[in-house]
């Protein structure tokens, strides 16, 4: 905790008065991650009142957002990573990943695609916006604008 105090600037007696110890700090910056980027967001959209499908293709675009998804990808990937080797944030992952799926699979359902449909609808997108944000230096902007496309178009067609 000494470290983390003087990287801070705070003296060791201030850190323990903002947490009870390092479980504690690791344990708030996974919900403050968790809180922001799904259940602030979720709450933002739902509150917009964004139709489905515009959703849809926005969170399509949301990897290529310059800077800030850029950052946001990094801290992801980074809590992923923490993830693989801590249970505390393996549970906290786990939850926001489900949360996400879960909303996105409304999103389809809305759209009128049948449970198992707007389920598997949910994971591709998912699963497509994990990858932009792994592979963002694959492609010129021209291939990651037919890939926006491409994907968006699948997602949204009928059977």
């Amino acid at each position: 905790m000494d470290v983390i105090a003087k990287i801070m600037q705070v003296t060791r007696g201030s850190f323990y008065w903002h947490f009870k110890d390092r479980e504690d700090l690791l344990g708030r910056v996974l919900l403050s991650w968790q809180e922001a980027q799904t259940e602030q967001i979720i709450a933002r959209y739902r509150k917009q009142g964004v139709h489905a499908a515009d959703l849809i293709r926005e969170l399509v675009e949301l990897p290529f957002h310059g800077r800030a998804a850029a950052k946001g990808a990094s801290v992801e990937l980074a809590i992923r990573a923490w993830a693989r080797r801590d249970d505390m944030a393996r549970r906290i992952v786990d939850a926001v990943d489900a949360k996400r799926l879960v909303y996105l699979q409304e999103c389809f359902a809305e759209l009128g695609f049948d449970a198992d449909e707007a389920k598997a609808r949910a994971f591709l997108l998912y699963c497509y916006m994990q990858s932009e944000s792994l592979f963002r230096n694959q492609g010129s902007a021209q291939d990651k604008q037919r890939r926006q496309e491409f994907v968006a178009e699948t997602l949204l067609a009928s059977r």
